[in-house]
């Protein structure tokens, strides 16, 4: 198998609160804390969303309406999974 370079960054964190409100926090909730100064997008960063569901899609919405893709949501089963892939549109 092929190294990733540079390696991965895996954090683990444990909370004492139920499943369902961290879930909460970083899939419906990103828009409040994700940092404006993290888009890819040429607009100043207005929120970022998570289509809460397979298939959805993870992207940023811009200060003038425009919306950047992130990535595709490959899979969801809350309160314990949310995950995302790469988007490769054409």
């Amino acid at each position: 198998m092929p190294k990733i370079k540079p390696p991965p960054v895996c954090r683990s964190v444990t909370v004492t609160v139920p499943p369902h409100q961290p879930f909460k926090v970083f899939t419906s909730d990103i828009g409040l804390w994700w940092p404006a100064s993290h888009k890819i997008g040429k607009a100043p960063l207005k929120s970022a969303v998570i289509e809460p569901r397979t298939g959805g899609c993870w992207y940023e919405v811009g200060e003038d309406g425009s919306e950047c893709l992130w990535d595709d949501v490959l899979g969801w089963e809350p309160p314990l999974t949310a995950c995302a892939g790469v988007a490769y549109r054409s």
